[in-house]
């Protein structure tokens, strides 16, 4: 177990020798910003007499249709901004653009996107963000042509986006996806997760297919992680940082880097 002020000492040494860092950002990072997780959700739906199943189960009986699905969660996205998390890594990815140019999420909203937005704006940049949530077949090829063009940042989203369609289910990551992240991720050697909570077959499925070393995961919780990812992490020999909350995370990894010669 590592204390948050080592853990942003790592990544800072990291950074510093020149190696690249890719964040896996959960629901625990919408929070704050007034977006309930998962959990939040299902504990609603058990209060409204639904019976307790998988969050996408869930959600399915709760949404028969994807509009009705895709229309909810937008509306629980609406009218929220980014967090101090949020703008301490489009900071970071400003001061590290070869090194910090990817985030992976599971989330629905566009708060990492605002914020890298908003940072784009203070610093005259237009053309640096490119989102992908489109999980059809080709998904994979723009991807790939966006991470391999230089200081361009890159957000993922495993689920969709309540900006269009939002696709909580059981189906596996696309193909094409993961082959365009394959790719990218042997350039890589830390994966940090945080606000995670790891109970997703498909991302666990995913995630074995991707070339990461042992040592190169950092994750951020409360207690050690006991989840569908669990082995996987055993098994990448994983640094567990205890300390859960996104925005006192990053402000903290911020002061550290920018403090960098």
């Amino acid at each position: 177990m590592t204390a948050l002020p080592d853990a942003t000492k790592i990544m800072a040494q990291h950074l510093g020798d020149g190696h690249n860092i890719v964040f896996f950002l959960g629901a625990g990072c919408s929070r704050a910003a007034g977006i309930p997780t998962g959990e939040d959700m299902m504990a609603q739906w058990v209060r409204d007499g639904a019976p307790k199943k998988s969050f996408v189960d869930m959600a399915a009986d709760r949404y028969p249709t994807a509009a009705g699905q895709s229309a909810a969660f937008r509306t629980l996205c609406a009218g929220k901004q980014p967090t101090a998390g949020h703008h301490a890594l489009a900071r970071l990815f400003a001061a590290f653009p070869s090194q910090i140019r990817l985030c992976i999420t599971t989330n629905f909203d566009g708060l990492v996107e605002t914020a890298v937005q908003h940072r784009n704006g203070i610093d005259g940049n237009t053309n640096n963000l490119r989102v992908h949530s489109d999980h059809s077949a080709g998904a994979g090829r723009p991807a790939a042509q966006h991470l391999a063009q230089r200081n361009v940042f890159v957000v993922v989203k495993l689920h969709g986006d309540a900006g269009s369609e939002v696709r909580v289910s059981h189906k596996d990551i696309p193909t094409g996806l993961v082959d365009a992240l394959r790719t990218e991720l042997q350039k890589v050697t830390l994966l940090v997760f945080l606000g995670y909570g790891g109970n997703e077959h498909n991302v666990a499925s995913w995630l074995s297919q991707l070339p990461v070393e042992e040592n190169g995961v950092m994750w951020f919780s409360a207690a050690e992680p006991n989840t569908i990812l669990s082995p996987w992490l055993r098994g990448r020999k994983y640094t567990h940082v205890a300390h859960q909350d996104f925005d006192t995370a990053l402000a903290a990894l911020g002061n550290v880097l920018m403090a960098l010669p």
